[in-house]
């Protein structure tokens, strides 16, 4: 996600700052479209605590999930 993240927003995106908030939508998308940062859900798989790792997961979700409310 991070190189993804880095292609939309540019070099200084990081993931593990930016995650879980909700951020601009940048041009040329329409100012309306929800984004926000998160993990990719394999990540959870690989983590040595996949218990905090999808806790974060579902946090992340949930700032998406509040803002289409």
């Amino acid at each position: 996600m991070a190189t993804a993240g880095k292609a939309v927003f540019g070099p200084s995106f990081r993931v593990t700052r930016q995650r879980g908030t909700r951020l601009e939508s940048p041009e040329p998308l329409s100012p309306d479209l929800v984004v926000a940062a998160t993990i990719h859900p394999s990540a959870v798989l690989r983590s040595r605590d996949r218990t905090a790792m999808y806790d974060g997961l579902v946090s992340d979700l949930r700032v998406v999930a509040e803002a289409l409310g």
